[in-house]
């Protein structure tokens, strides 16, 4: 079984490298993955969803920003 310290190693490590194919240098990658889990860890207190659900949310926002289709929400 895999312990939560582990899985959030495992999930920077895997976001860094996602940031890192999209052009960013390893130290900034390694930043805005950090980043990009503690408010996925924020909305999904804020909003009651589960974690994944948030973290799946703002990956969307980050490809479609980096293809230039994203244009931000709304209200």
């Amino acid at each position: 079984m895999v312990n939560a310290s582990e899985e959030d190693s495992a999930n920077l490590r895997q976001l860094a490298l996602a940031f890192e194919r999209m052009g960013a240098n390893s130290a900034q990658a390694q930043v805005m993955a950090a980043q990009l889990l503690k408010r996925a860890r924020q909305i999904a207190i804020e909003r009651k969803i589960d974690e994944a659900e948030a973290l799946a949310e703002l990956l969307a926002k980050v490809v479609a920003g980096h293809r230039g289709d994203y244009t931000g929400e709304t209200g």
